[in-house]
């Protein structure tokens, strides 16, 4: 059974990665009803991390009001279990920020993600980087883009000894260049749209929705 759910999580990953989130929702959702089933063997916070991945593949596919419900579910859990100063009660504030900023409740989702970093300082965390950027995303949202580009900085330079993960976080999230050209670093911005452009088209080909439906793509052209 656990050589099952290590297969299945390897395999949902190299799925999501490439761009095939429904057929990773079904190899994550057997391996949720595979930790269920075991019972006492298989601990709530366990189970609750599994609805997180669950949460994070249906935020993917656009189902917001999914991806809320299995987040909420999991933050009850986390909460119950590990009490509601946990680092992982944090996360899962930051992740449930997401989710509604992508609904377009970003008052409430900022309020949610600076609970969560709070939350996440409070309980020592000796890298705060992930929420700094889903802070400047929430924030992006909202069009509030100095204020994106300041989270976005300050997560840069919380990863000033590990520059290679901030390379890899703003090569797949576009609104570290959007804050960029927004804030007139035009030049910028416009290598970071080029490359996440062209990183997707490699990736997924021009026709994929990751490819097309990015908000980077219009910006892109608009700089040509």
């Amino acid at each position: 059974l656990e050589f099952r759910r290590v297969l299945f999580r390897s395999r949902a990953a190299v799925l999501e990665g490439e761009g095939r989130y429904v057929e990773a929702e079904s190899l994550i959702r057997q391996r949720l009803g595979d930790m269920q089933h075991a019972g006492r063997k298989q601990s709530n916070v366990s189970i609750a991390n599994q609805r997180m991945a669950l949460a994070e593949n249906l935020r993917a596919q656009g189902r917001l009001g999914d991806a809320e419900t299995e987040v909420r579910t999991a933050l009850a859990a986390f909460q119950t279990e590990l009490g509601s100063g946990a680092q992982r009660v944090g996360v899962s504030l930051l992740s449930l920020g997401r989710v509604l900023a992508d609904q377009g409740r970003v008052k409430d989702a900022e309020a949610l993600a600076r609970k969560g970093n709070d939350i996440i300082k409070a309980a020592g965390a000796a890298d705060a980087s992930g929420a700094h950027g889903t802070l400047g995303d929430i924030l992006a949202a909202g069009y509030r883009w100095p204020e994106a580009r300041a989270e976005y900085e300050a997560m840069r330079d919380s990863l000033k000894d590990d520059p290679q993960r901030f390379e890899s976080f703003i090569a797949r999230d576009p609104n570290y260049a959007l804050s960029l050209l927004k804030s007139g670093a035009v030049a910028e911005a416009r290598k970071l749209f080029s490359d996440l452009y062209e990183s997707r088209r490699r990736d997924f080909g021009d026709n994929h929705y990751q490819t097309r439906s990015e908000e980077h793509t219009s910006e892109l052209q608009s700089l040509r």
